[in-house]
């Protein structure tokens, strides 16, 4: 987890300098922030209800009281209370000091932090903008706080799929933290989203690579759990597309715990590591294991936001897992049900549409309807191939394609077996 703590901020500190009358809350404050860094958060809170009653305070004292209290409810693992509290702690940066101090850009970084941890992506977003445009104008673009900021809006915008804004990003992040000026060339979350945009980008190499590297670095030390977290379960979705299960289950269950200790037994994280268990399940043929973690995980996100999660991907998932179990009558009012709210919202012409349509054409190709099936996995295939997906995902589609065509047509069934061959020299992890 993030503990976002303003003893790193000489200009923090500064709003206070030269007031004896608040020397001694201040020697509090600090000594509050030491108690969270060493992990003792019951000391830390015993010396911020002292040095922090909130009433009749100075709006600048009030706001680093409100941002050391969002960092402990964070470490904690209290992400509702922490992200009030750091809107709290904005609103009184801003009134205080204005809208560019670097007190209001540590808390819009634990903000957004908090906010992305929640789903809530478009907060989550405004926040790092904010705090880049803040650090830029405070300390120039290639300061060390500028540049994590700029790679973790980088990570944000790759968790809202728009991946080339993201590689802007992420891409000259990392780029200033390999100068030999910089002391961020080990700095794990640049790593790790360098790792991640490697992974969607499809290269897959570079991003085991880094992603080892950030996991090793991290697990020796005493990392945030959930960097370490998403580092692993990034790990996984490489293991797993590339047939290392036994590794890739590991990885796992190493994943899952540490998401549920930093977001929550009901968190997006949490569910996106339960699907991919349950996809993993599938793949070794366990369909009724897949659709207990997919229900689990689907209890979650449907609770979460509206528009925070792509509930639609655990919907083909399940879908796909009564499948596997026979249960046609139910997988298919599931996937028609799914169908009807991609082409009345904004999902048609994208990859869910395409998971859609090719689990609705092996629905019918389990029930024999070779035609029905046909036709799904032509609108499937279009869709692939006008998003750009390659690899595995795009060589499943062309060889289901040619199953259901090889009896009434083998010249096309041999073309598209062909073209799956082909397709697998291309690796492309996006699911």
């Amino acid at each position: 987890m993030r503990a976002a703590l303003l003893w790193a901020s000489a200009g923090a500190l500064s709003a206070f300098q030269g007031d004896p009358s608040e020397d001694a809350r201040l020697k509090q404050l600090i000594s509050a922030e030491s108690a969270m860094r060493n992990g003792n958060y019951s000391g830390a809170l015993a010396t911020l209800d002292i040095a922090c009653p909130l009433a009749d305070l100075p709006e600048m004292f009030r706001a680093r009281c409100l941002h050391d209290r969002a960092s402990l409810a964070d470490a904690l693992g209290e992400r509702g209370k922490a992200l009030d509290l750091y809107r709290k702690a904005a609103a009184s940066w801003t009134e205080g000091l204005g809208p560019q101090n670097a007190g209001l850009a540590d808390t819009l970084a634990g903000l957004s932090d908090a906010a992305r941890g929640l789903g809530l992506i478009a907060e989550a977003e405004e926040a790092a903008r904010r705090n880049v445009a803040i650090r830029k104008n405070l300390e120039g673009p290639s300061s060390g706080r500028s540049i994590l900021a700029a790679s973790q809006l980088g990570r944000i915008l790759l968790e809202e799929g728009r991946i080339a804004e993201a590689a802007q990003w992420i891409e000259n992040a990392y780029q200033l933290a390999q100068a030999p000026s910089s002391a961020l060339s080990k700095n794990a979350r640049i790593l790790m989203n360098m790792g991640a945009l490697r992974l969607v980008q499809g290269r897959v190499a570079e991003a085991d690579t880094l992603l080892r590297r950030v996991a090793g670095e991290l697990s020796r030390g005493h990392p945030p759990d959930g960097e370490l977290a998403e580092a692993l379960f990034e790990l996984a979705v490489i293991c797993e597309q590339e047939g290392r299960k036994a590794e890739a289950s590991t990885l796992l269950r190493r994943a899952a715990p540490l998401m549920e200790r930093v977001y929550g037994p009901n968190s997006p994280h949490l569910a996106s590591v339960r699907r991919e268990q349950a996809l993993l399940a599938l793949s070794e043929n366990h369909p009724a294991i897949a659709e207990a973690l997919l229900n689990q995980a689907l209890a979650a996100v449907t609770t979460a936001p509206q528009g925070t999660v792509d509930v639609v991907a655990f919907q083909n998932s399940l879908g796909l897992a009564l499948i596997e179990q026979r249960r046609y009558p139910e997988a298919e009012a599931l996937l028609l049900r799914v169908a009807g709210q991609e082409e009345r919202g904004s999902l048609a012409g994208t990859v869910d549409r395409a998971t859609n349509l090719a689990n609705l054409g092996l629905l019918k190709e389990r029930q024999k309807n070779f035609t029905e099936a046909a036709s799904y996995y032509k609108d499937s295939l279009a869709i692939c191939e006008s998003i750009g997906t390659t690899g595995p995902v795009l060589a499943e589609i062309l060889t289901a394609y040619a199953r259901v065509v090889r009896s009434n047509n083998p010249g096309q069934a041999k073309a598209l077996r062909k073209r799956a061959a082909a397709a697998l020299n291309a690796q492309n992890p996006v699911r």
